[in-house]
């Protein structure tokens, strides 16, 4: 099998420090949980997504070998966290 070189990385911090919500969590520590099993998946295709957490931020890096797998990935992640957090809010 042969190595996919990942010539393209984007690296993005979800910042979520002013949220109003009283949980026992952290948010940030949830929503790096919600999306552990899909990483996990990925690791099956042709991109490398690492995701991680501290008490008020996600981290993600994202490979790719080309700019549209990067772009997409970059799309579907936010949406990911964006609909954790309203699940997580409301």
């Amino acid at each position: 099998m042969t190595s996919i070189p990942k010539n393209f990385k984007a690296s993005m911090q979800i910042s979520f420090k002013n949220t109003s919500v009283s949980t026992h969590s952290p948010i940030a520590k949830c929503i790096c949980s919600a999306l552990k099993p899909d990483i996990d998946l990925s690791s099956y295709s042709r991109e490398k997504i690492k995701i991680s957490s501290d008490s008020s931020n996600v981290f993600i890096e994202i490979w790719a070998d080309n700019i549209p797998s990067l772009r997409a990935n970059i799309n579907s992640y936010l949406r990911l966290i964006n609909t954790s957090y309203k699940c997580i809010t409301n």
